[in-house]
């Protein structure tokens, strides 16, 4: 069996500045940060990486050196809404302008020493049919594992509520037309819509990276006591199945969205790193 590897998502912090957000994840003592470049954020802000990849990867490579930590992957999600940047989207310059933003961010991703990069799969967008939202995403997220591949990056998607991946089958759909693409898996965006572990299972043989916070039926992020996944279940397959990557905590603090806020991200995530090195019982 494998290593367990554990790292933690810098954006878990968003009112820290980042090196704040460094400080509290070396402090629980991770050795390695999940970069995430999200729009609104103030940790690397898409707008300094789009501006200038080479001088936004030089500040994150300082503030890495200075706290000691690895790369465990680069998660990038641009515009105000899932539709806006969409690889699927419509509309071909919106298709042009977001490619040539995910060119920057790999650019970026291999700067830092990133073994890979992450992105959303794209949307469903009314008056397009379902089939063919899906035929374009997956063509163009082929475009891009060819890209990151170049690179030496290897490229994930992470199927969410509210893509046109949000159910495991969907999901599997997308992953089978694509090359070289695998899945940075999350339950909680499963589980919160009532869907059963089990069938979420099916998409461990393709997941390059592991979003880790507890969920339940209704509830997006939950305590980790007070959700339903059998997270010492899914270390086990996954690491099983000769799984190399990472499970990277990603408890998130956000206003607005789906009660982000419910949670102490701080103690959650050491509660959560504590059960997944058997400290605890992880489900």
């Amino acid at each position: 069996m494998r290593e367990l590897k554990l790292s933690c998502a810098d954006s878990t912090f968003p009112k820290l500045s980042h090196d704040g957000s460094l400080t509290v994840i070396a402090d629980l003592g991770f050795p390695a940060v999940d970069v995430c470049s999200f729009t609104g954020y103030r940790h690397t802000p898409p707008e300094q990486v789009l501006a200038d990849p080479d001088r936004a990867a030089d500040v994150v490579i300082e503030r890495l050196e200075r706290f000691g930590l690895a790369v465990s992957d680069m998660f990038v999600i641009l515009g105000s809404s899932f539709e806006e940047q969409a690889p699927n989207h419509p509309d071909e310059r919106v298709r042009e302008k977001a490619l040539d933003d995910y060119q920057r961010f790999v650019t970026f991703a291999r700067l830092i020493g990133s073994p890979g990069i992450t992105v959303l799969p794209g949307a469903e967008f009314d008056g397009v049919p379902e089939g063919e939202s899906m035929e374009l995403a997956a063509e163009q997220l082929n475009v891009r594992a060819q890209l990151a591949g170049e690179a030496g990056l290897r490229l994930a998607f992470e199927p969410h509520f509210g893509s046109l991946a949000q159910t495991p089958a969907k999901a599997l759909e997308l992953i089978e037309r694509t090359h070289d693409v695998r899945f940075a898996l999350d339950y909680s965006h499963f589980v919160y819509q009532g869907i059963d572990q089990d069938e979420v299972d099916l998409l461990l043989p393709h997941t390059h990276h592991f979003h880790v916070r507890q969920a339940a039926p209704g509830v997006v992020q939950a305590r980790t006591r007070e959700g339903t996944i059998d997270f010492a279940r899914v270390r086990d397959e996954l690491l099983g199945m000769g799984y190399e990557g990472y499970f990277a905590l990603e408890y998130q603090w956000e206003d607005g969205w789906l009660d982000f806020s419910r949670v102490d991200c701080i103690a959650e995530t050491a509660e959560m790193r504590d059960l997944l090195l058997n400290k605890g019982d992880a489900s």
